[in-house]
């Protein structure tokens, strides 16, 4: 993990895929918003989106 990171969220699309009709981007802002709802909003949230094809 990152040095500074305290929280990361890893989603596994192969045991976990998304729901069909779902549109990345969807599902990326409905992440981002949990996680806000969990943090002070004094904290910085920086959320990255990686894809890794073949593993």
């Amino acid at each position: 993990m990152p040095t500074g990171v305290d929280t990361c969220v890893f989603w596994d699309v192969a045991d976990y895929p998304l729901p069909l009709g779902l549109q990345l981007h969807v599902f990326y802002e409905n992440i981002v918003s949990a996680v806000r709802a969990l943090v002070s909003l004094w904290w910085h949230l920086n959320l990255r989106l990686c894809c890794q094809r073949g593993v």
